[in-house]
């Protein structure tokens, strides 16, 4: 068994189940998927979509084409508004803001 191959009664399981029963296509399935996929992926990057890229494995401009085809811009527009709003309240995870003060400091 793979380790995505869907077990009863797992995430994925129900997931499918789901999606057949709202009667998705397996192409609506599979862009409703990749949506929801990239969308975690950017908040987790904070939009960044270079390390988001890298994150999933793909190329930075097959990520960019995925997104206009997947119609993600909003999603990345705001993603982009969460990181610019952290910015403006000092509140942003410790890492990117060491980052900017390595980059201040040198």
């Amino acid at each position: 068994m793979s380790k995505l191959e869907p077990r009863p009664g797992s995430l994925l399981d129900a997931t499918a189940r789901q999606m057949l029963t709202a009667g998705m296509n397996l192409e609506e399935a599979r862009n409703e998927l990749w949506r929801q996929i990239i969308a975690v992926a950017l908040k987790q990057h904070h939009a960044n979509l270079c390390r988001t890229a890298r994150a999933l494995r793909i190329h930075r401009n097959t990520l960019n084409r995925l997104i206009v085809s997947l119609r993600l811009r909003e999603r990345v527009a705001e993603a982009k508004a969460e990181v610019r709003a952290g910015w403006k309240k000092n509140t942003l995870p410790k890492r990117l803001d060491q980052s900017r003060i390595d980059h201040k400091a040198a």
